[in-house]
């Protein structure tokens, strides 16, 4: 008889252990709403790509091209392109955790607006001042062929956007310094050219669009009305809306994206502005009832409808207006909704639906018994 081997035992039948980086992956699947998931694949696909074709050169905003060969589509898909590994890292740190709050407290369909106007915003002004630039040095055409891209464009303008609308005295930890949430852009600015070794153009138009938007200058372009966010879901959005991770806008859960204690990316956290700092936060508008969604949850969308008002027009959707836990870093406190899910049960106030359903049941069950005992006991 041959000997028994690890093979023929009973343990040979259970299925392989799991695959960590599998595991990984499929978790930040489900952790991360459907705009910022598709941007940040988008990244990292481009910069593998790049080992082979030079996406750079065919959608990067170069004003030579944008102008005189009409290739507009340049400001917009540049953003998306990324050939360098520096950035990836730095956009994935940054964008992963900070992006999917953003996404779930505006709604899938304001956040990707919110992205690429800021993105579309920048690269304009970025060919506008080229040109100004090439004109002012004698025509110099080099200014013309200097290129834009990558997602630092729209990044930087979130980060001046959330800082400006922050609490007037909160303050944001950058490495070993503790500087004001309003300039924390201008220092993030700095510390990025000292690591790249020159001054970046789009990178500092992008912090002007945020600046800009911010103050309510750019109010009229960047935000997306939530009658406007509706219709596009109905109708040219309808296919991405049904998909799983897509946040609708009535679902957004406004600054309580921020108010759950789900761990963000460390390093990033720590270097860009980690979770100190001072001021409020505003619980965000949302829905507070049976559909309230939790902050760091995917929305998988049912029956679409509409956020109504008390006067029965839609709500109109804010930027998280505090320290904000947003890519800017700095913790703010402030209070938390009082409703909210907990586990299968929405609690208001403390009276759980269990209590309600269990109270319901209880006068239902007295009103059987008094009719019992007057049925029982005729006069």
């Amino acid at each position: 008889m041959l000997p028994t081997t690890a093979a023929s035992s009973p343990n040979s039948n259970e299925p392989p252990p799991p695959n960590p980086l599998l595991t990984a992956y499929e978790g930040w699947v489900q952790r991360t709403p459907l705009v910022t998931r598709y941007i940040l694949s988008l990244q990292a696909f481009s910069y593998l790509t790049s080992w082979f074709l030079n996406f750079d050169f065919a959608l990067a905003t170069t004003p030579y091209y944008v102008v005189f060969r009409f290739e507009f589509y340049r400001l917009i898909l540049s953003p998306l392109i990324n050939t360098s590994i520096v950035s990836c890292i730095f956009g994935f740190l940054s964008f992963s955790d900070n992006g999917r709050r953003l996404e779930q407290s505006m709604g899938s369909t304001a956040f990707g607006w919110l992205c690429c106007t800021i993105g579309l915003t920048t690269n304009l002004g970025f060919v506008l001042v080229s040109f100004l630039l090439a004109f002012v040095r004698g025509y110099d055409e080099s200014f013309l062929f200097v290129s834009s891209t990558g997602l630092w464009n729209i990044i930087f303008g979130i980060i001046a956007m959330e800082c400006v609308q922050a609490p007037r005295h909160t303050q944001r930890a950058f490495l070993l310094f503790v500087v004001p949430a309003v300039y924390f852009p201008l220092v993030l600015y700095f510390f990025f050219s000292l690591f790249n070794g020159s001054f970046s153009l789009d990178y500092l138009i992008s912090m002007g669009v945020g600046y800009a938007s911010g103050f309510g200058s750019l109010d009229k372009l960047i935000k997306l009305s939530p009658a406007k966010a509706k219709q596009w879901e109905d109708t040219v959005l309808s296919n991405y809306a049904r998909r799983e991770g897509w946040i609708a806008g009535h679902a957004a859960v406004g600054s309580g994206a921020w108010h759950d204690d789900a761990p963000s990316a460390g390093f990033a956290m720590s270097m860009f502005g980690g979770r100190g700092g001072s001021g409020g936060s505003t619980p965000g508008s949302g829905n507070n009832g049976d559909d309230t969604i939790r902050a760091g949850s995917v929305f998988r969308p049912g029956p679409s409808k509409a956020s109504a008002g008390p006067t029965g027009t839609a709500s109109e959707p804010t930027f998280p207006s505090s320290s904000g836990r947003t890519l800017g870093g700095g913790g703010g406190g402030g209070a938390v909704s009082t409703s909210r899910r907990t586990g299968g049960s929405t609690t208001s106030g403390g009276n759980t639906a269990a209590e309600t359903r269990a109270a319901r049941l209880q006068a239902l069950e007295q009103r059987q018994a008094q009719q019992a005992q007057s049925n029982n006991n005729p006069e």
